[in-house]
């Protein structure tokens, strides 16, 4: 039996539109070593060349930029690590000096910067994954800094000298601030053995935490101590005077609240240690029963916000091509009632496209999508 075989395009049922009209899509990906910034600032810099050369009713658009993510991200990033500076400044210059709250305010842009520059040793690139990384390590990064800090400040109320002060805090909390970061580390770790596919997903989150957590333990061993050993006495005038004498009342305020409140607290709490120790137990039975009991959702990938909006059809096999279009008419139509309700579809959508007789992704939009 012989048969015949046809080298050519086959007529199907799929089509596409983008705001009205008929369209085709380009998925552009990176060859190389290629930012998506770079890929992103490439391919429209490309459309604005292209489009004054089409024909009329021909056009070209950007569709779906996954680099804006990329950048929101990174500007969340710069976003969170100035803020966390400005806390950390404020909140550590109400109790502390405000000298000793800028040095170890200084540990989070030199842990971060530190990470950034082991990572083409870690074969990390910078992506979301890794940026969401650096986010986490935002509220930890400063913690051992402030340990150390703390010990150095209240050796020199003590009486002891800058140097002086800086070895002996440092041999205070040089054990705990250690097991703490290390715990920190090790808690991390596991991440590093997830096979398969979401391993290599996820490596990049262990990696930068670590080498964050890592480099933050030796700027807080080595030069935050240089730091305030090198330090010079306040001689109570300009600026940092006025600071300093609004900052020991303030303190003089929490050493009160500590004497009265937390140190007969404690006491308490030692004197019925057994008391206190059945009481954290209970709580943590009932926290096990809480989760075990299913009071408190588990979701993996949690529904969160998004700047394209999604609608999938999946009509039965064998429906006619015409009626699966009539139902996307009726979605479109739907799409721009929705727009108008809320501003007109000029304010808030960049374009509406939808594909027919595709088993939809949303990596393109899906069957239809609104951005």
């Amino acid at each position: 039996m012989a048969g015949r075989v046809v080298d050519g395009f086959r007529e199907t049922d799929q089509e596409a539109s983008y705001n009205g009209k008929r369209a085709a899509t380009v998925r552009v990906f990176r060859v190389g070593t290629q930012t998506p910034t770079q890929v992103s600032r490439d391919v429209r810099a490309y459309v604005e060349e292209l489009r004054p050369k089409l024909p009329p009713g021909v056009g070209v658009d950007v569709w779906n930029d996954r680099s804006e993510v990329l950048e929101q991200r990174m500007d969340l990033l710069m976003r969170n690590a100035l803020m966390g500076l400005v806390l950390v400044m404020i909140t550590l210059g109400l109790f502390l000096e405000i000298r000793l709250a800028f040095w170890v305010t200084m540990g989070i842009p030199t842990s971060i910067i530190g990470a950034i520059v082991l990572m083409p040793w870690m074969d990390v690139s910078i992506n979301m994954i890794s940026l969401f990384a650096f986010i986490i390590t935002l509220g930890i990064v400063v913690d051992d800094a402030i340990v150390v800090g703390e010990a150095t400040y209240t050796r020199r109320r003590d009486g002891l000298s800058f140097m002086d002060a800086a070895i002996a805090g440092l041999r205070d909390v040089w054990g705990p601030v250690t097991f703490a970061v290390l715990t920190t580390v090790i808690a991390f770790m596991p991440l590093f053995f997830t096979p398969g596919v979401m391993g290599k997903f996820f490596m990049p989150i262990p990696a930068i935490v670590i080498a964050v957590l890592l480099i933050s333990l030796v700027e807080c061993f080595v030069i935050l101590p240089a730091h305030l050993a090198h330090s010079s006495p306040s001689s109570g005038k300009g600026i940092l005077g006025f600071i300093e004498k609004r900052q020991q009342r303030v303190s003089r305020m929490l050493e009160w609240l500590i004497e009265k409140t937390y140190e007969p607290t404690l006491r308490l709490n030692l004197r019925w240690r057994y008391a206190t120790l059945g009481i954290a137990i209970a709580m943590l039975v009932v926290t096990v029963g809480i989760l075990r009991g299913g009071h408190i959702k588990f979701t993996f990938m949690p529904r969160i916000e998004s700047d394209i909006v999604v609608a999938q059809l999946k009509m039965p096999f064998g429906t006619p091509v015409e009626d699966t279009k009539a139902v996307r008419d009726r979605l479109l139509v739907a799409a721009r009632q929705v727009l108008e309700e809320h501003g007109g579809e000029a304010a808030l959508s960049r374009g509406i496209f939808a594909e027919v007789g595709s088993s939809g992704s949303s990596n393109t939009g899906g069957r239809g999508g609104v951005t």
